[in-house]
């Protein structure tokens, strides 16, 4: 997958669900994140903008389930 098809790809998320959804699909096409995922999607403030257009956020969580 392009840097451009990539960027294009998550640019067009409009939920957490689709984000993380095309976040797989790049994965799958890439054999995991591409060399340009940081600079391409979290630098640029792309994950930022994109997220936050649907009330989430590009902030790393940590979560654990309980028993």
């Amino acid at each position: 997958m392009t840097r451009e098809k990539v960027t294009a790809l998550m640019e067009s998320s409009t939920s957490a669900t689709e984000w993380n959804d095309n976040c797989d699909k790049v994965k799958s096409a890439c054999g995991g994140y591409p060399d340009y995922w940081w600079e391409a999607i979290m630098q640029s403030g792309l994950s930022q903008r994109v997220t936050a257009a649907f009330g989430g956020s590009d902030e790393i969580t940590v979560s654990a389930a309980r028993r």
